[in-house]
Parts: C-alpha cells; sequence; structure tokens
C-alpha cells in the first residue's frame, strides 16, 4: 500500500539573525530589570547606530547604504519562465540573481528533503501496521470494501499518526465546521430569498432539519449562509483536468438556533446554536438539490464532492499567498536594509517561501496534480 506524502508546509521555520537575536537579549534584560538606567542606555546606543531604524533617522546613512550595496545587485524579479517555461502563463515574479538563484536552490532542497523524510517516516511507521492489519483482516490484502474499512486499519496506528478526522469523517457538524476552521473567507450571509437557487420544496426533510423555521425567517434572522463556487466554474476560472470531471456545487448552511446578541468569547456551550448543513445544489454535472435527509449515500457524496473542490480551491488561494509573500522578501531584498524595522520580520515569514512555492506549483499547478 502506497502511503501519500502530498504535504504543504505552511509554518515557517523560526530564524535567528544575529540583530535579531542581540535585539531579543536586550529586550528580555528591559523585562528583567525594570528598565534599568544601564539597559536603557544599551539600547539607545544600538538605536544610535542604526540598529532597526529606518533610513532617515539613521545616524550612518553611508555606511548604511554601503551594507546594502553588497546584498541588492545580487537579487532580481525574474519570470517563472525563466525557470521553468511550462510556468510561462504564471505572472508572478520569481527571485533571480546570484543571490536569488542560490537562495532558491537551497530552499528547495530543503523542502525537497523534508517531503522525502515524511515519505521515510511514512513507510516506517503507517505503511508497515496498515499492511498487517490489511492482511490480518484479509490473506489476500484486500481489506477495503467500504469506507468503514479504512476505521480498524487507522485504528492500529500510533495515536499521534491517526488521521484527526476519521472518527468524525461522516459529520454533518463536522463538514459544517468545516467551513469555518479551513475556509472561513468563502462563506457569506444570504442576504435574500432570492438569493437562493431552490425553494423549501426541493429540500427533502426541509421542516425536520430546520424544525420548521422557513428560508425567508432565516436569512431575515442572519441565520442562512452559503459557499458557493459556481460563479468561478461560469467565469472560467475552475476548470477540469483532462479525462476528469469537475463539480462547481453551492451549499448552504444555517445556525439551527437564535445567535445570541451579545456574548464574550469564550468555549462554546453545550446547548449553543452550531452552524449545521441545509443542502448542496450540483450546478453542472447534475442540477439537483440535496439534504442530509437524503438517502446517506447521495448525502455522503454531494459532501463529498464539494470538500474535494473546497480544498484545492483553498490551497490555490493559499498558494497564491505564498506567491505575494515572494513578491515582498524580493523585494526587501533589493530595498531594505537588514536595519529596516521591516527587514527581520519579512525574513522570518518568508523563511523557506521560494522552496513552498515550488513544491506548490508541482502538487497544484503541474497537469494531473490537483
Amino acid at each position: 500500500m502506497r502511503v501519500a506524502h502530498c504535504i504543504l508546509i505552511l509554518l515557517s521555520v523560526t530564524r535567528q539573525l544575529s540583530s535579531a537575536k542581540y535585539s531579543s537579549h536586550l529586550n528580555e534584560e528591559v523585562s528583567n530589570s525594570g528598565q534599568s538606567q544601564t539597559t536603557r542606555t544599551l539600547f539607545q546606543d544600538e538605536e544610535k547606530k542604526g540598529f532597526l531604524s529606518i533610513p532617515q533617522d539613521d545616524p550612518d546613512p553611508a555606511s548604511r547604504a554601503r551594507r546594502l550595496s553588497y546584498r541588492a545587485p545580487f537579487w532580481e524579479f525574474v519570470p517563472y519562465a525563466s525557470i521553468d517555461p511550462g510556468l510561462a502563463n504564471l505572472t508572478m515574479a520569481a527571485p533571480g540573481g546570484t543571490l536569488g538563484d542560490a537562495s532558491l536552490a537551497s530552499q528547495s532542497a530543503a523542502i525537497i528533503g523534508q517531503l522525502e523524510v515524511s515519505e521515510e517516516v511514512g513507510k516506517e511507521v503507517l505503511e508497515g501496521p496498515i499492511n498487517a492489519t490489511c492482511l490480518a483482516i484479509s490473506a489476500s490484502g484486500e481489506c477495503l470494501n467500504t469506507l468503514d474499512s479504512y476505521l480498524p486499519l487507522y485504528d492500529s496506528l500510533a495515536p499521534q499518526y491517526q488521521p484527526a478526522a476519521y472518527k468524525f469523517y461522516d459529520s454533518d457538524y463536522a463538514f459544517a465546521r468545516e467551513r469555518i476552521t479551513s475556509s472561513p473567507a468563502f462563506i457569506t450571509r444570504v442576504n435574500s430569498v432570492g438569493d437562493i437557487p431552490f425553494t423549501q420544496a426541493d429540500v427533502t426533510g426541509y421542516d425536520t432539519i430546520t424544525g420548521g423555521v422557513s428560508l425567508s425567517s432565516l436569512v431575515a434572522q442572519g441565520r442562512l449562509f452559503t459557499v458557493d463556487y459556481y460563479p468561478l466554474y461560469q467565469a472560467g476560472v475552475l476548470e477540469a483536468s483532462p479525462d476528469a470531471f469537475l463539480e462547481a456545487p453551492t451549499a448552504f448552511f444555517f445556525v439551527n438556533g437564535p445567535i445570541p446578541k451579545r456574548r464574550k468569547w469564550g468555549k462554546p456551550r453545550k446547548n449553543d446554536p452550531a452552524l449545521m448543513p441545509l443542502a448542496i445544489k450540483y450546478n453542472v454535472q447534475q442540477t439537483y438539490v440535496v439534504s442530509p435527509q437524503d438517502p446517506h449515500p447521495d448525502w455522503f457524496l454531494a459532501k463529498a464532492v464539494f470538500n474535494c473542490l473546497d480544498r484545492d480551491v483553498n490551497a490555490i488561494y493559499h498558494f497564491v499567498l505564498h506567491t505575494v509573500i515572494a513578491n515582498v522578501a524580493i523585494a526587501a531584498q533589493k530595498t531594505l536594509a537588514s536595519e529596516h524595522p521591516l527587514y527581520p520580520p519579512i525574513q522570518h515569514a518568508a523563511n523557506l517561501n521560494f522552496g513552498i512555492i515550488f513544491s506548490g506549483v508541482l502538487l497544484l499547478l503541474e497537469p494531473f496534480g490537483a
């Protein structure tokens, strides 16, 4: 059994620059000594030397400009096509120049190394137990007949390697909650009944699902929400890969109780209203509406179809954010001295970002990638 290892590296690894490390040390002294006169003097002395200062406040601008000249000319904005002709359609800039090329190579190698380690760890701690459990179920190794057949395989893994969602993969509550936790930017409140592409009669078991609250009441109370990918399909943004089918569904969710007017942030209470699915409407291959009260296979398939597209759309949007960070990082290398207050946080946020982008290209943008 082959273990999937398509992992999108999202977390930046903390990078300690000497100046940032010294700044942290000084801040710790300030905190521990109640801002003693000695510490304040040290901080003021560093500021006078140009430590974390904007150019017009630097007491030695000539030295600052000279140090920047050692780095800036060796970074360039170059088109992705200069690195890979297959990426000619990408309009974002890639790093170029002597230092830019070196940074791209080192970061790409680091990401590839992490993926290779992930694959090896997967083979060691995942593939072995899963294969053994599968053979114990069936001597032929054919142990996957239904979706529930995966459960004993996941149970065989050490707790730290078990997929977080495998015990509630069929939960409607979890399906709705994913809209908030994984893709909150795409869920919007429905402000008019006219924006709903179906009627109550189209939703099987509507009154059972909503407790008899009409669509118009849900809209008026601000309790109806939607995630609609059909406009992206209509605009030509979403296209199917060769020999693949694409569905661009519209999903509707509702809050299953009155929304409190004022509430302090805190842990959810047992009887708090929750976001729940109301219906999913197919738009491309089919045009009918499916609800939680329809036969379970139909409803489960509708959720799976929606999640397949939702995952890829969110991955693409997340990937685009990485390309924006890359442009900012290149510009910082070309224009900001290391003393500039923006330089350290940009470098921290952009750590391994160039390597992440090229991994994303392979996983998301290549044919048959996603």
